[in-house]
């Protein structure tokens, strides 16, 4: 059988994360095209101690009847060299977030062990595909060749994002009337590169009274691998800036309610800021917020690029400059006409460039591609 896919996910829904999103899009998209057998935890980090071992043993039972096995991100990568080893015929890709990379420059023990194994693993596979620009930076600098690794951005389904503006329904889920509110939205999870508590602290208090800023996202566990949580610290600078009363913070929303902030919000801010040690590989928010006909101001910085052509679906802004900040922000809300027809063209944009179907056609010109040939790596060698 010629032309088929095996997809291994450790991260997909009903788990609320970014990745997720990414990966639910992807094999969906790919599924409709060529026949795919995925491998899939819908548990959470709780589940990869018997996740691992048993996609391994299923990778290694399924491979040499596929053409090619595409890792959802790569903290699969050692599963992935351990089956290039053994069907060396199977082409082998991962795709790498900005996290996949970033983190085995970290201190400390854990982030010393996925150096050594998941860094060198990632340079036996046959090609790595990007979501971002910096992430492929990140990567040729962790010593992966540039020649194997390629940028294709995250994609949406944008019939999924045709939910219309409707305060009513924001009322309800906030359990507040909001007549005389603007309101600007950030979206992701509470760590500290999102910048919500930058934003909070040197921004906000300078936004017109009737603002409320609402910051919605998942919280990262205590104990969770990556990025550490800061909902916590948040709401700390929530407190001391004395901005409390005009700060709402909403974690872990289902996604249908996520739409309906998204489709309601005045603007969607997303705030980042560069932390050592982490990147931002993409910016799913900033497309998702686009499609949903929002405007986007996002900080300029890291793989918010990849996700933001500026003035066409979004304005990019310095990170960490307040005055820039209070600025567009104050222009944009005093004026409705602008940011209606803005918002229009910032849709029509994201649905030309973003819709899965035409990124899942990217995925296969790379997955697919006569050019990789029977090229073998003599890096495909042990893992030691």
């Amino acid at each position: 059988m010629t032309n088929t896919l095996l997809f291994v996910s450790r991260a997909f829904p009903p788990i609320l994360g970014g990745i997720e999103n990414q990966n639910r899009g992807l094999v969906t998209a790919l599924s409709a095209r060529v026949p795919t057998v995925s491998i899939i935890n819908r548990h959470g980090k709780r589940a990869l101690p018997l996740f691992l071992p048993w996609a391994l043993m299923r990778m290694l039972w399924c491979a040499r009847r596929h053409d090619v096995v595409l890792l959802g991100d790569g903290v699969l990568a050692p599963l992935g060299a351990i089956v290039k080893l053994l069907s060396p015929r199977v082409r082998v890709f991962a795709v790498v977030h900005g996290l996949d990379v970033t983190y085995a420059s970290r201190p400390g023990l854990i982030s010393r062990g996925y150096r050594l194994l998941n860094i060198p693993s990632l340079r036996r596979l046959d090609g790595l595909i990007a979501v971002g620009r910096e992430t492929v930076e990140a990567a040729v600098r962790a010593g992966v060749s540039r020649t194997s690794i390629h940028f294709i951005p995250n994609g949406i389904f944008a019939a999924e994002y045709n939910h219309e503006p409707a305060r009513e329904e924001l009322e309800d889920l906030l359990g507040e009337t909001l007549a005389e509110r603007r309101i600007v939205l950030c979206v992701g999870r509470f760590v500290a590169r999102k910048g919500v508590e930058w934003f909070i602290r040197n921004v906000l208090p300078s936004l017109p009274k009737s603002v409320l800023f609402i910051a919605a996202g998942a919280a990262p566990a205590p104990t969770a691998f990556g990025d550490a949580g800061y909902l916590a610290t948040c709401r700390r600078a929530a407190v001391e800036t004395h901005q409390a009363a005009r700060v709402r913070f909403l974690v872990n929303l289902p996604t249908q309610e996520l739409k309906i902030f998204l489709a309601s919000a005045d603007l969607v801010v997303m705030p980042n800021i560069a932390i050592a040690g982490t990147i931002e590989g993409f910016g799913l928010t900033a497309i998702e917020a686009g499609a949903m006909g929002r405007i986007v101001l996002a900080a300029d910085i890291e793989g918010l690029r990849d996700a933001i052509q500026d003035g066409q679906n979004g304005v990019l802004l310095p990170s960490e400059e307040p005055e820039s900040w209070i600025h567009t922000i104050t222009e944009w809300l005093d004026d409705e006409p602008r940011r209606a027809f803005f918002g229009s063209a910032a849709r029509a944009y994201v649905r030309a460039h973003f819709e899965w179907e035409n990124i899942a056609e990217r995925y296969l010109d790379v997955l697919y591609s006569p050019d990789l040939g029977q090229r073998v790596n003599s890096n495909h060698g042990s893992l030691g």
